[in-house]
């Protein structure tokens, strides 16, 4: 209900809801955007998921430099010791 105020050319409404171009209020307009980001997300991992059963990581073999920064620290740590064999964990 419009309050007047001195002037009878001035109305001024207390209770006005603000809603957007398609009448969406707030809370609808946060409901919708949350649905959006996460059909967006789903769709990306998807995409992902996609992408790495196409071309899967591929093994490789030990890199020089790190073994040999292993075989350094294994010294340094414990003098006269030998590595033998480094192997991965998976």
């Amino acid at each position: 209900m419009p309050i007047e105020h001195s002037s009878p050319r001035l109305r001024v409404c207390r209770r006005r809801r603000i809603t957007g171009g398609l009448g969406l209020d707030l809370l609808n307009a946060c409901v919708v955007a949350f649905v959006a980001v996460f059909v967006l997300l789903t769709f990306l991992a998807g995409v992902m998921h996609a992408i790495t059963l196409l071309f899967p990581e591929r093994k490789s073999a030990l890199d020089p430099t790190l073994v040999a920064a292993i075989t350094g620290t294994v010294a340094a740590m414990v003098p006269g010791a030998r590595v033998t064999r480094i192997e991965e964990e998976s």
